[in-house]
């Protein structure tokens, strides 16, 4: 249960921040700048895709990164 609230929490991160950045493109602001100031905000995304797929491993049973690995006796 405690898995799905997760998955629900990650979802509605995603569904506010979308909804923010049309009603401030409504607006007038240009919010998607993404790359065009800084270089390092490429570096967001791969730790951002992380971050979900360790809530979805948590939650779904998916194999958690580092724990597979080692529990293999040849692999040790």
């Amino acid at each position: 249960m405690q898995g799905y609230f997760a998955i629900a929490t990650v979802i509605m991160l995603v569904v506010l921040v979308l909804s923010r950045a049309l009603l401030l493109k409504s607006n007038g602001v240009k919010v998607m700048r993404f790359g065009q100031k800084d270089k390092s905000d490429f570096l967001i995304l791969p730790f951002a895709l992380f971050f979900i797929y360790l809530v979805l491993a948590g939650a779904l049973g998916w194999p958690k990164v580092g724990f597979e690995l080692f529990d293999n006796d040849s692999a040790r």
